[in-house]
């Protein structure tokens, strides 16, 4: 069986790869400026994207009636201008017959204009496959025969687009633009609501005509064979600049969303038919699972911070994404069975057809593992030889089905679940035995950097006739590393020379040039919470009116409500069931309809009957009842043409019984039967217990429909992965002009140095890191220079300091492994030192970039740069994912370190870092008020989302921490109300039943209050002083830090901006010397008396008294005394010990405003 679905797989592998291009086109018709014209004003022209070929009209059909058609919507008459849009060369050639597929898709020969003209989308065309009473589908009728293929594309589109957007509320943007054209704008959003990207009729027509150009090369019928991802790469971008939707909120979905969705479901489809050996539009209508998942990664991470030193970690990169590659290949293009759909640090994801891989065709996998991995900078070394490790390969043992609906009957798994949870859940990596066949066999130390053979092993894997096999044994013996790790290592550090040469000023890979003047660096972490936001990914429902019902009740009799009882009233004749919630004594329910016009009481107008001679009746309202002891008392409004006649201790009669008036406004039954009836007749019954409503609250809910169609999973992973890239972009344009330089030292006698190795030279006691440029003989630096100029290492500027030195040999020191001292090699003597020249000079901070995936976020930057990151991400995520903050948490943290520390101390730091997770909390809203751009921080002032907006403060309930929301009320264009991303889940209320928008909340006032669902971002820092500081990086399940002195942490992402402003007050304020003995002095208290983390116990004020003495006694300089409440309370939470130790401790910022004194520290201790 193995054989022959080879066989088939390379007899048809042209045709499936060209099936899938046309997939990937089958919006082609979407991305021209007449589709969006067409669809921002229905009715005035006459275009239906999906004929853009005009097979039915020209080549299928020619002579036909359109009886069936859209005829009258104007389908093929003289205003039909469909067939204007697309070139005809490229018209005739989507028109050509080409692809003949593999059985029971061989029911004809199709043309990728096939996968257009008959998609079968929208009301116009879905009769193409429904069947009639006969059992006959249109497009048999239509055709005159059966065409598998096309109804399969039609299916794999409904998965990808999602049915739920039927039932969403959208909104079409405005028609004419400028004002009084035709011409139009239309924005591209994320599917956190931010419109980044406006398109305009130029862009729509641009991206045409390069499509048509891709398509009319692809099909030549002198091309060569038909590279797929080749043909991607040429379309990509165009695709990516034409929208699937131009409705708002669905114009979050680009034309290469879909498409390539799309063709994912489309390639395995055609195998998954093809297994099971036949099919029928009947069963095809049915949309069966046809789909399974392939696996194929590691845990990324644990990997990755093994590495001993930057080389050895982009090597491990390189050869995993190596692997990753020659799969993706291998899937796609060799065999196309599958298509990758995801990516990260862990590995890759496959849409796979419903194959029983394991027995029937999988050991053609052995092709993939005997290839070489086509990559010059590790030399075609494989991950599994050098690391012992290969990834870990799994299929899904069944289908799923590609609709999140999960199928006709809801009983199909779906497959971007399962998706979610693999990513999640990253594998195992699988153990490569024969990579350590020959460990035991030799005696030796292993390879620090790889763990797998013994140091100076593996000559074997590098031999390519090219390399001295003995000397680079020896080479790597005195290195203490084995042979494929050298070569892998120089491979990195050649690339890096090669770089610097050719005038790249940025690009690094040397600790030691990132670390910045104090010798420290930082690596700067982030962690998307993607899989919560997937949970609640929720979009307003069409039609629907909801509101939320708040009330507190006051209850009569002996009967009171257990927790969550429902007790009924009515609403507009309508019942409503409102639950009891004992803890915050409140009765909570939903109303379906218009705004609920709710009464206090079930009847509040008496008819007051007076006994005199008239026997008058007067009609007053009942305001309030009141029950003391056995006795219930009537409080009527207060109205003179009333009150006036109503006369103390005279009886009145109300629905027939006696009562007694009080006083002028105030009457009490006078029997037990007139309690009885006013009770029964005015306050509400339900469930046994008689009520009244003291207060009631209405708040608007929006219907949500929780939308997460495949198309749009993709373009939040996308999206997430962009804004690490943008952000560390927007970084490097805000950063300084750089100071940073590189020097080249050459020699009248260079010496026999190893290419591309490491070394470093003493100067004067301090080591000066280089590498040897092998070609152009001649040292290059690579360190911080401004670093070796501090007075603490060589006192004066570098290139100074090696001019007054010419002539004079210095020690070349290389380092011999890791852990072990390092040795002097020989001498050099430098003739001159000069700068390496740059192709331009640019704003530049030297940096690292480890990981920049869907999820997560590594990169090294100097120390004292690293706050200055957090803070543009911070500005970043305020800008593009405020919108949906309370739905989308970012953590980021920082881990500070030597610039000596191991590498794989600081990864492992950081990887634990980032487990932190904060679940949803409840947060009150304290204020909310409705702002102007103009007033909006400098960050977000001129952006169109924040003409208006509307700033929250918010306090958490569990501990009374502060967060600032600002969240914009535009779309993109300024003008458009945003009502469709600000929507948060009430406490206590399901998003499913609805959320509400931000414009509807209000402030928690005394009677009624109702919090918002919010889940947190946060910061998190930490400096290694010693390597083993890393273990106290670990969080409960509430996301604190574990310990005793670290409980306060993380931080609120907003907290930031505080930590710093705590540091400005004590830098202005205070000397040196004061600032450490305020700081040790409290924190010194807080560990006397075994204070927790930021706690100061309730109740107990002794603490905090301590703490505003301490800073009332401090000896501030004039003008300069802070709020001392505030400071103390900031000192009493330990958020001050932490402000010192970031700012002067770790990133000694700012020392030389801050006075060091004289030891009068102005302090009573």
């Amino acid at each position: 069986m193995v054989k022959k679905i080879m066989q088939d797989l390379a007899q048809y592998r042209e045709d499936v790869l060209l099936a899938s291009a046309g997939a990937l086109l089958h919006n082609l018709g979407k991305v021209s400026s007449v589709f969006v014209q067409s669809m921002l004003n229905r009715g005035s022209l006459c275009y239906f994207f999906q004929q853009v070929v005009g097979l039915i009209r020209e080549v299928d059909c020619p002579s036909l009636d359109c009886s069936g058609l859209p005829k009258e919507k104007g389908f093929g008459g003289p205003d039909d201008c469909t067939l204007t849009v697309l070139q005809p060369d490229t018209r005739h050639k989507l028109a050509q017959p080409l692809i003949q597929l593999p059985p029971p898709l061989n029911d004809r020969t199709y043309r990728l204009g096939d996968l257009l003209e008959y998609l079968g989308v929208g009301h116009d065309w879905q009769f193409l496959y429904e069947a009639d009473q006969n059992g006959r589908f249109g497009i048999e009728q239509l055709r005159g025969s059966t065409s598998y293929l096309t109804h399969l594309m039609n299916a794999c589109h409904g998965g990808v687009s999602g049915s739920e957007k039927d039932s969403i509320s959208c909104c079409q943007h405005p028609l004419g633009y400028p004002a009084g054209s035709d011409g139009f704008r239309v924005f591209l959003a994320t599917p956190f609501g931010y419109e980044k990207d406006v398109l305009d009729p130029a862009i729509y027509d641009q991206a045409k005509d390069e499509l048509e150009k891709a398509i009319q090369v692809m099909l030549a019928t002198d091309e060569e064979s038909f590279r797929l991802s080749k043909f991607e790469r040429q379309v990509k971008s165009w695709l990516q600049r034409a929208l699937a939707d131009t409705q708002r909120p669905l114009n979050d979905i680009t034309v290469w969303d879909v498409g390539h969705s799309g063709m994912a479901f489309l390639k395995a489809g055609i195998w998954s038919l093809h297994q099971k050996g036949s099919t029928s539009h009947q069963e095809l209508e049915k949309q069966k699972a046809y789909w399974r998942i392939l696996r194929y990664g590691l845990k990324g991470l644990e990997f990755l911070d093994q590495a001993v030193s930057v080389p050895d970690l982009a090597a491990r990169q390189c050869l995993l994404k190596n692997e990753l590659d020659a799969m993706k290949r291998f899937l796609e293009e060799e065999y196309p069975v599958a298509t990758e759909v995801y990516r990260d640090e862990n590995g890759s994801l496959y849409v796979f057809p419903d194959l029983d891989w394991q027995s029937e065709w999988w050991t053609a996998k052995t092709h993939l593992d005997d290839k070489p991995r086509q990559d010059p900078v590790s030399g075609g070394l494989k991950l599994a030889d050098v690391y012992g490790l290969k990834p870990h390969l799994e299929v899904t043992p069944g289908p799923y089905y590609h609709r999140p609906n999960r199928g006709p009957q809801g009983d199909l798994p779906y497959i971007g679940t399962q998706i979610r949870e693999w990513i999640t859940d990253p594998p195992t990596a699988e153990v490569h035995l024969a990579a350590f066949a020959t460990t035991g066999q030799k005696q030796g130390e292993l390879c620090p950097y790889c763990g797998v053979r013994i140091i100076g092993g593996g000559a074997e894997l590098v031999s390519d006739g090219t390399v001295e096999l003995q000397r680079y044994s020896e080479q790597s013996r005195q290195l203490k590393m084995c042979c494929p790790c050298l070569k892998l290592r120089e491979g990195r550090a050649a690339d890096w020379v090669k770089r610097i040469a050719g005038g790249d000023k940025a690009y690094t890979i040397w600790l030691n040039e990132v670390a910045d003047v104090n010798g420290r660096l930082a690596l700067v972490v982030g962690r998307w919470d993607v899989e919560q936001f997937m949970e609640r990914m929720h979009y307003p429902q069409k039609g629907t009116k909801r509101f939320v019902i708040l009330a507190r009740a006051t209850f009569l009799g002996d009967a009171v409500p257990s927790h969550g009882q429902k007790l009924r009233v009515r609403v507009r004749r309508k019942s409503v069931d409102l639950d009891w919630n004992a803890a915050k004594q409140e009765l909570i329910g939903i109303h379906e309809g218009d705004e609920p016009d709710i009464g206090r009481f079930q009847h509040d107008q008496l008819s007051i009957q007076l006994l005199d001679k008239e026997a008058s009746t007067l009609t007053a309202t009942l305001v309030e009842l009141a029950q003391e002891g056995e006795e219930l008392y009537l409080y009527l409004q207060k109205e003179a043409a009333i009150t006036s006649r109503l006369i103390p201790e005279r009886k009145v009669k109300i629905f027939g019984c006696d009562f007694i008036v009080v006083d002028k406004h105030t009457l009490r039954p006078a029997g037990i039967e007139a309690k009885k009836k006013i009770l029964e007749v005015c306050c509400w019954q339900s469930d046994g217990c008689t009520f009244f409503l003291s207060t009631i609250q209405t708040i608007p809910l929006t219907p949500v429909v929780h939308s997460e169609s495949f198309a749009r999973l993709r373009r939040v992973w996308e999206t997430t992965r962009q804004f690490w890239k943008e952000a560390m972009y927007d970084f490097q344009q805000r950063s300084e002009p750089s100071k940073f330089r590189r020097l080249e030292l050459h020699s009248r006698e260079p010496g026999d140095w190893a290419a591309n190795q490491a070394y470093e030279l003493l100067l004067d006691g301090a080591k000066l890191s280089v590498v040897w440029d092998g070609e152009r003989k001649c040292f290059i630096t690579a360190d911080n220079l401004a670093y070796l100029s501090q007075p603490q290492q060589l006192g004066e500027d570098v290139q100074h300091w090696l001019q007054t030195h010419l002539g004079q040999p210095l020690s070349v020191i290389q380092s011999t492994g890791y852990g072990s001292s390092d040795k002097r090699v020989g001498d050099f003597t430098i003739e001159r030192a000069e700068d390496v020249q740059v192709k331009s000079e640019s704003n530049h901070t030297p940096s690292i970039s480890i990981l920049t995936e869907p999820q997560t976020f590594m990169v090294l930057v100097p120390a004292q740069a690293a706050l200055e990151l957090v803070r543009s991400i911070k500005q970043k995520y305020e800008r593009e994912m405020v919108k949906v903050r309370p739905r989308l948490a970012l953590h980021l943290g920082v881990v500070f370190a030597f610039r000596r520390t191991p590498l794989r101390v600081i990864l492992d730091a950081g990887r634990r870092m980032l487990r932190v997770s904060s679940p949803p909390a409840v947060w009150d809203v304290e204020s909310t008020a409705t702002k102007e751009g103009r007033v909006a921080p400098s960050y977000l002032r001129g952006d169109p989302h924040f003409a208006t907006w509307q700033e929250l403060v918010l306090r958490r309930r569990t501990d009374g921490r502060r967060a600032i929301w600002r969240v914009p009320l535009k779309m993109g264009d300024g003008t458009s109300d945003d009502k469709w991303y600000p929507l948060v889940a009430l406490e206590g209320i399901a998003p499913q039943r609805g959320l509400a928008h931000v414009k509807v909340i209000q402030p928690r006032d005394d009677i009624l209050h109702h919090g918002i669902e919010f889940i947190p971002t946060t910061f998190d820092f930490e400096f290694l002083d010693t390597g083993g500081r890393r273990f106290e990086i670990a969080y409960d399940d509430q996301g604190w830090r574990r310990g005793r002195l670290r409980g306060r942490r993380p931080y609120l992402l907003d907290e930031c901006d505080v930590l710093e402003d705590i540091w400005r007050e004590l830098r202005c304020g205070l000397t040196l010397n004061q600032i450490h003995i305020l700081r040790d002095t409290i924190e010194a208290k807080r560990v006397e008396w075994g204070l927790q983390g930021e706690s100061c116990p309730q109740g107990q004020t002794v603490f905090l008294q301590f703490c505003r003495d301490m800073v009332a006694a401090a000896a501030w300089k004039p003008g300069t005394r802070p709020d001392t409440e505030k400071l103390a309370l900031y000192a009493a939470r330990g958020w001050l010990a932490d402000a010192v130790e970031l700012f002067l401790e770790i990133l000694k910022r700012n020392d030389s405003q801050v006075e060091r004194g004289d030891g009068d520290y102005g302090l009573t201790v």
